[in-house]
């Protein structure tokens, strides 16, 4: 018999957890019920390249980015390299979200601080992720990006945020997941927790942190278990928590483009300022889209192209691969407007800077970063993972190496939808539907 409509789904993206987390989060009271009473999907491949918006744009279209056009975070955009806009918006997404799906069939969905779902058109109650890179009030990028049906909810909770530092951006999210359950009950609702990426970019892979960061997600995940079961819809939920990328540890910062300066491709003024550019290096971290000037000559990009293979070639170049945008499409289905895309080595990360000189101690360079993501999905240390649990999951069943893409498609068979044209699959080996 049909069921007169889907159960609940809840999705919870735990930003930068990793597969070599496993055998910590079991020991975790609400990470480790998830491991006992449901299903495990081990080794998931992430999206080259593995950075936040281009992974959350394939985990709710079901698509690589060469479908749904997120294929970086930020905007190349040389003359303010360091202060980029990034890919907030629903818009930037040309394929369609499930969120879309939801709406045409009548269900009603929330979103807390969702990457690239900014002025949605498609979510019933939506909070984005979107921060000021000019000056902007916060509250004046809600009120043009957001659901103004929230704006009580953020004001209520407004306090608990300082800036974008962690906890209080996920101190936030939580209060306003939580708000959404009690008041609204959405069909679907889709949660965003920062601060174990935030913690792991401060002080690596398994920095003294960390673990503590990770207990951290497991008591928000367990509060927020715990408002559905007060909403009375605990028992009719399906609960997914899932990563989106992993990282690996670097020591050494990487200006692509201060390589691209000593060989006359890029110019800069007296301050650092990019004036003019044949070539500019657009970061992805652990990866870096090398981007032609829409003027520049075949034999400019030639000439790129050779001293880009010259810079890899040295012995103990911090560039392991180089790909061309051709390659880049067959090998992994990404697209955008750059022209080559290179590879750093383990113990690298690229940025944007030109200061003149290529390489830089990591420990002394901006963020000071010790960990980034980025890197080639096939990397071991970027695999991620999903655990479901609820009335439509299959109790202890465990697969092992699965695809971002193939989450939204599963996700949709949960409420009784079909994803059309996808570059992933519905994950049967987890889920029974009647």
């Amino acid at each position: 018999m049909k069921k007169p409509r889907p159960n609940y789904l809840v999705v919870i993206s735990v930003d930068a957890l990793n597969d070599l987390d496993y055998n910590f989060i079991k020991t975790l009271p609400n990470f480790s019920r998830f491991i006992k009473e449901g299903a495990v999907a081990r080794n998931v491949s992430s999206i080259y390249p593995t950075v936040t918006y281009t992974c959350h744009a394939s985990i709710v279209t079901g698509n690589y980015p060469a479908k749904h056009g997120v294929y970086n975070n930020e905007f190349a955009e040389p003359e303010r390299f360091d202060n980029q806009h990034w890919r907030w918006h629903e818009r930037e997404n040309k394929s369609p979200t499930l969120f879309d799906y939801a709406k045409k069939a009548g269900l009603q969905s929330a979103a807390v601080l969702w990457p690239v779902m900014a002025d949605s058109a498609s979510l019933n109650w939506n909070v984005p992720e979107i921060w000021p890179v000019d000056g902007e009030s916060s509250f004046r990028l809600f009120w043009e990006n957001g659901s103004r049906n929230m704006l009580p909810a953020v004001l209520r909770y407004k306090h608990l945020l300082d800036g974008k530092s962690q906890p209080g951006v996920d101190n936030f999210t939580e209060s306003i997941a939580c708000s959404i359950i009690k008041g609204k009950k959405p069909d679907l609702l889709f949660v965003h927790l920062t601060e174990v990426d935030t913690i792991r970019h401060q002080e690596g892979l398994r920095g003294p942190k960390v673990e503590e960061a990770l207990s951290s997600a497991d008591r928000r995940i367990g509060r927020i278990m715990d408002v559905c079961r007060k909403a009375g819809i605990y028992d009719s939920t399906n609960f997914i928590l899932l990563g989106d990328h992993g990282g690996n540890d670097f020591e050494t910062v990487v200006e692509i483009n201060s390589f691209l300066k000593n060989n006359g491709l890029l110019s800069t003024d007296d301050a650092g300022r990019i004036t003019d550019w044949t070539a500019y290096g657009c970061t992805c971290g652990g990866s870096v889209h090398i981007h032609m000037h829409p003027e520049a000559s075949d034999s400019q990009e030639k000439k790129v192209h050779s001293e880009l293979e010259r810079l890899m070639d040295l012995p103990g170049s911090p560039i392991s691969r180089m790909f061309t945008a051709e390659e880049a499409r067959e090998q992994f289905n990404l697209e955008g407007g750059f022209t080559f895309i290179l590879e750093a080595a383990d113990g690298y990360a690229f940025r944007n800077g030109a200061s003149g000189q290529l390489l830089h101690e990591g420990s002394t360079y901006g963020k000071h970063y010790k960990l980034d993501h980025g890197f080639l999905p096939g990397h071991p240390n970027l695999k991620t993972m999903l655990l479901a649990k609820g009335p439509d999951i299959k109790k202890g069943a465990a697969i092992t190496g699965c695809s971002l893409v193939d989450e939204g498609p599963t996700f949709a068979a949960l409420l009784g939808l079909n994803m059309e044209k996808t570059d992933g699959r519905v994950l049967h080996e987890i889920i029974e539907l009647d």
